[in-house]
């Protein structure tokens, strides 16, 4: 065949390369990476329970105004029907 000086299975211009992975994770012994993180743990979880009305009352103060924005443009879409 016409020659062209190519092996088989050869990419000119492609060089292999080795990839290694590399994984870092914190070990159970050495917590004191964060140790506010996890100082009072069940104490903080309980707090937060316990004030779930805040919580409330800020998601109904992102998503109230959504919420309004959407309805009002609904409802001026649906005037002209009346």
């Amino acid at each position: 065949m016409g020659g062209g000086g190519k092996a088989l299975g050869a990419n000119p211009g492609v060089v292999a390369v080795r990839l290694r992975e590399v994984v870092y994770t914190l070990s159970p012994n050495h917590l004191k990476i964060m140790p506010g993180l996890w100082k009072d743990l069940p104490e903080k979880i309980k707090h937060k329970l316990e004030n779930w009305h805040y919580g409330v009352l800020v998601a109904v103060g992102f998503y109230g105004p959504v919420w309004f924005c959407k309805h009002s443009v609904h409802q001026r879409e649906l005037s002209h029907r009346d």
